[in-house]
């Protein structure tokens, strides 16, 4: 039969047990332990001595004899050979012997709690203390854009921005030192917590917080996150804390009770990337652009009031609004991207425009104008082409959705057995159906990819979301630079398009015209740090991103029948009569874009030269 009764435990046990206990406790605990010890020898020491008779003194009382030990202890000093009786100076001398181990043990005592703290202090789980600052929870080295863009955005403002997670503070604060210039007026605060747990991310005091941003990553880290976010405030007062976010899929979506309370701005960017990698290889030039109109330095999309514009039309306004470009209205109950040209500014209505400042537009004089001259209608003469795509993601089927028109035939290599299906799909609901075909042999050879870049003037290059980041970017710029090798070697003219993971890996290239790199986590990046500035701008980038309402083209000086030298005046008002609101201008040999430019500028351009414009397709 089993015996169920414990082992009953022994005096020696007890006290080990209790000591064990005790050291445990850290420096506090060891500290009162050392105090107990002392006071006991003390004691003990003082009552040998009276009760013995033994003191300096025959007549000294027992206070006198507790005070003489606890000093002879605090001192670690030895008694003279004329002090006392010999059982004086041997008790004493034993005191004094235990004072010198107390010393020493509670000096290195102190000095290890010292170094705990400061370990602690060097892992970043101390508490913030600030107001009004910017949270960023996520840190990937080797990305910096986020980081980078809330910098820019603080302008000459004070800013505060504390980024929290689970990497090592000092590595973080490091890493974000060597690679981000930062101005006197932001401070950057690292702190290192595990950002899905509620308990911890109290310490970053997001009651007081401006806007909590969650850095690009996986859709299930995110959503946890967020979770987390919005469990610290459900008990908090303040309602204008905003929580920032970008999806890359539409298959989460937060109940819309939740997204009112806890302030959230969720960004869903399915299909965006997608759209970007297929029209920038016919378009080289659009993701450029793309990361202009969402960068802090430079021009950007501002709400501003400007007096004296309330009864005028937005086709007035094109024509008025100088040193920034007029691209919707913002009523109480919407905003309107590219409006009607008849649509009114009415009282208590803002003004959407892309400038440099929010204070750079300004009103001027009406003046008279000469009617516009007639518009060429342009009918395209595309000759039909083809694409090739190397490599397979989740990305492949919007872009062959998303390829322009004019591609009517596209060569797959290196995709899943499982996806094509999925792929045959995508290329059949065209409205102009997609003649697929999949290229079997091993790219890795150099003689395949010899013959696969003879057959187009397109290829795009996907990452494999399978592989990590960067043995991803790492196999792609070993493709980009044999594809350089052979556009050079045989002299062919073909445009590459290439989805890169980090941003630091594209930065190991060297820049070329005739290679147009995306990087999702950038553009990501960019849309939370205009987020953080101006959230009420989400409907705004909601539009531009999908497919629904208007979008940023690129439009030819001949598509647009706008060739010739030309005022920006003249040009507002002959893209407005086709439905485009002008935003800037590409040279079609350098791809530098314009888009610091006033109405009286004037521009030459050529045929092929570029009008970057906001409209419907």
């Amino acid at each position: 039969m089993k015996n169920n009764h414990r082992k009953k435990l022994t005096w020696r046990e007890k006290q080990k047990h209790w000591l064990d206990n005790k050291i445990a406790q850290g420096s506090l605990g060891m500290i009162k332990l050392l105090s107990l010890a002392t006071l006991v020898m003390v004691f003990l020491t003082a009552l040998f001595l009276h009760t013995a008779g033994v003191s300096t003194e025959r007549d000294e009382s027992f206070i006198s004899d507790l005070w003489n030990t606890f000093a002879t202890i605090i001192n670690s000093w030895l008694p003279y050979y004329e002090d006392g009786w010999v059982g004086y100076r041997v008790m004493m001398t034993f005191a004094a012997i235990f004072g010198l181990l107390i010393g020493s043990l509670l000096i290195g005592i102190i000095s290890t709690g010292i170094q705990e703290r400061i370990d602690g202090l060097k892992k970043g789980n101390l508490e913030v203390f600030e107001k009004d600052h910017i949270i960023v929870l996520g840190f990937k080295t080797g990305e910096y854009s986020l980081i980078q863009e809330l910098v820019n955005g603080a302008d000459k403002r004070k800013c505060c921005i504390v980024v929290a997670s689970e990497n090592d503070r000092m590595e973080v604060e490091d890493s974000i030192r060597d690679n981000i210039k930062c101005p006197k007026n932001v401070r950057i605060l690292c702190r290192t917590i595990n950002i899905f747990d509620p308990s911890t991310l109290e310490k970053l005091s997001l009651d007081t917080c401006r806007a909590v941003l969650i850095s690009p990553a996986e859709n299930e880290k995110i959503i946890r996150t967020m979770l987390a976010v919005t469990r610290i405030l459900h008990d908090v007062p303040n309602q204008n804390i905003r929580t920032i976010a970008v999806l890359s899929q539409n298959d989460y979506r937060i109940p819309k009770d939740l997204v009112e309370k806890y302030g959230i701005l969720l960004l869903h960017t399915e299909g965006t990337i997608a759209r970007i990698i297929a029209h920038s290889c016919t378009q080289p030039g659009l993701s450029q652009t793309m990361m202009e109109l969402f960068h802090f330095e430079g021009s950007e999309i501002h709400i501003v009031d400007l007096p004296g514009t309330v009864g005028m039309s937005f086709e007035e306004l094109l024509c008025r609004v100088d040193n920034a470009f007029p691209i919707g209205i913002c009523k109480e109950e919407k905003i309107y991207l590219n409006p009607p040209p008849d649509m009114v500014l009415g009282k208590g209505d803002r003004l959407l425009v892309f400038c440099e400042e929010n204070d750079s537009a300004r009103l001027v004089p009406a003046r008279t104008l000469p009617p516009i001259e007639s518009i060429s209608a342009y009918e395209a003469e595309q000759e039909e082409e083809g694409c090739v795509i190397i490599g397979c993601n989740e990305f492949l089927p919007t872009i062959l959705t998303e390829l322009p028109e004019n591609i009517l035939s596209v060569m797959l290599a290196d995709t899943k057995q499982d996806m094509h299906d999925e792929i045959m799909e995508a290329a059949s609901n065209r409205e102009i159906p997609l003649s697929v075909r999949f290229y079997e042999e091993d790219i890795t050879q150099l003689s395949a990819l010899e013959e696969l870049a003879q057959k187009s003037k397109h290829i795009v290059v996907l990452s494999d979301r399978a592989l990590a980041d960067d043995e991803s970017d790492m196999r792609n710029i070993f493709l980009i630079m044999t594809l350089r090798d052979i556009r050079n070697r045989l002299g062919l003219n073909y445009n590459i398009t290439v989805e890169m993971r980090c941003e630091n890996n594209q930065n190991l290239l060297i820049p070329d015209p005739g290679t147009e790199f995306v990087v999702s986590s950038n553009m990501s990046s960019l849309f939370l740090s205009q987020l953080s500035e101006s959230p009420e701008l989400v409907e705004v980038f909601d539009e531009l991103l999908t497919n629904e309402g208007n979008e940023v083209y690129l439009k030819t000086a001949e598509e647009m029948d706008c060739v010739g030298t030309r005022t920006i005046l003249e040009l507002r008002r002959r893209l407005i009569a086709q439905r485009y609101v002008m935003i800037g201008c590409m040279d079609e040999n350098t791809f530098d874009c314009s888009f610091e430019l006033t109405l009286d500028d004037s521009v030459t351009l050529k045929p092929h030269d570029k009008l970057i414009v906001i409209g419907e397709n």
